[in-house]
């Protein structure tokens, strides 16, 4: 059913209330037709047998029982026809001369009897179907014909079926009537509403657009449909308004972390143009490389933090904690080699976690990264995965030195750098993307208290 009744979304409200009252109007006009007809047909049997009633009156006993019938005034002529009007003319002195009637007025329209058949005709105002029955011929072959007989019976029109189908009609088409009145009030009430509610709505937005990015909708609209409307925008908005600060304050960021490398490629450039000699033109341009690979560095890492930040939905999966971090681990034992660092591995196999497994793998080599850059040469770099029950608890530490004190307490906020110099100098992004990515997966991120060593450790749910 509901198939079939998608077209309706594609329909006006205009439109639909159109095509209802049309189908409306024609069902009426269909039960106008058939009540008339019906009701035509029943007015038209019931004089039938009125007349025969009277007819077969005059056969089983005479003119005189009519006569002292229409003569008892007060009484009904027979059960069932007080509504009928009966003439009798006889035929007296070569003339035709009224005999009995129920109906003064309609005996003065006919001064002498009507041809036998039907006629419609006016009188005193009303109209009236007159029936004249052939009596000499009807009367031939009974025992005492009435050839000097004529019979007159007049019925009001519309008869009594046809006057109670046209109230039941003027009821229907007047319901109609009303449906129409408040049906077109109804939709121009809704159509003024909607529009007072689409011009509230645009005329937020429109300043939204511009800058007002505190802005609501009210949630109380005056047509139902812009109340969920305006439910869910002030659902978007906020998200909005925070991608749109994201975004300001990311480029504010970028040209803040570009001013200094470039200040510095700037001078080293005008270093390498005077110095006097290969070796330092050669030391200069190594310097300039250095910035430039750490500039970008900074920038790509910084991009990747708010590419996290600003996704709505992150697309999760099972995924084998155990196997990536071994696979992080491997891809970073070579350098670690070459760095005399010495790895130290302690996974824990079946460990699954549910998240996505890119962002995942760009954590774990963030936190194995950040503890080969830190940690100084000869020292122990140590990565931990154990499972406790339901939870896991993933550990990676580097020998040498601990986070000091005051950088503990920021070591997750964005630019906050273990130190500055040498070349172990940060982006002062990683730690806090690391905690962006454990934050977006439900785990929580921590420094270790430990005083011999630089430990992160990230702790969460497993998988079911």
């Amino acid at each position: 059913m509901a198939a079939h009744l998608r077209f309706l979304r594609h329909v006006s409200g205009g439109a639909l209330l159109a095509a209802m009252l049309s189908a409306a109007a024609l069902g009426a006009l269909a039960l106008t037709v058939g009540l008339l007809s019906a009701a035509a047909a029943t007015d038209a049997r019931d004089r039938a047998q009125i007349e025969d009633r009277i007819v077969l009156l005059l056969l089983e006993n005479g003119l005189s029982d009519l006569t002292l019938r229409i003569d008892r005034r007060g009484e009904e002529l027979l059960p069932g026809l007080e509504d009928v009007r009966l003439v009798l003319w006889q035929w007296r002195a070569g003339d035709w001369r009224l005999h009995r009637t129920t109906a003064p007025d309609i005996a003065a329209a006919f001064p002498a009897p009507p041809d036998p058949g039907r006629e419609e005709r006016a009188i005193g105002g009303r109209r009236y179907l007159i029936e004249s029955p052939d009596i000499a011929a009807l009367s031939a072959d009974w025992l005492l014909p009435m050839a000097d007989t004529a019979l007159s019976l007049a019925f009001a029109l519309p008869g009594p079926a046809v006057h109670e189908a046209r109230r039941v009609i003027w009821a229907v088409w007047s319901g109609l009537a009303l449906a129409v009145v408040i049906g077109l009030a109804l939709l121009a009430s809704h159509k003024r509403r909607y529009s007072d509610g689409i011009a509230e709505i645009n005329a937020l937005l429109a300043r939204f657009s511009e800058g007002e990015t505190d802005l609501r909708l009210p949630e109380d609209q005056p047509a139902p449909e812009l109340g969920d409307l305006a439910r869910h925008l002030n659902r978007v908005l906020p998200r909005i308004a925070e991608l749109v600060g994201g975004l300001r304050y990311l480029s504010a960021t970028m040209a803040h972390e570009l001013k200094t490398p470039l200040q510095v490629i700037r001078s080293d450039l005008s270093r390498l143009g005077a110095a006097p000699d290969a070796a330092g033109r050669a030391t200069y341009a190594a310097d300039i490389d250095r910035t430039i690979d750490a500039a970008n560095a900074r920038l790509h890492a910084l991009t990747q933090l708010f590419r996290l930040e600003a996704m709505a939905e992150v697309p999760m999966t099972r995924v084998d904690l155990s196997t990536l971090t071994e696979q992080a681990a491997d891809d970073l034992a070579d350098l670690l080699e070459t760095r005399n660092r010495q790895l130290r591995l302690d996974i824990a196999p079946g460990v699954a976690v549910t998240g996505n497994r890119a962002l995942l793998d760009l954590m774990l080599s963030n936190l194995l990264g950040n503890a080969a850059k830190y940690a100084p040469d000869g020292a122990g770099i140590g990565v931990t995965l154990a499972r406790e029950g339901d939870a896991f608890a993933l550990s990676v530490w580097n020998t040498g030195a601990s986070f000091p004190d005051d950088i503990r307490a920021r070591a997750f906020e964005r630019f906050s750098r273990a130190r500055d110099e040498g070349e172990s100098a940060g982006t002062g992004i990683g730690l806090s993307l690391i905690r962006a990515i454990a934050q977006r997966h439900g785990f929580d991120a921590a420094i270790a208290p430990a005083t011999d060593r630089a430990e992160v450790t990230i702790s969460g749910d497993c998988a079911p």
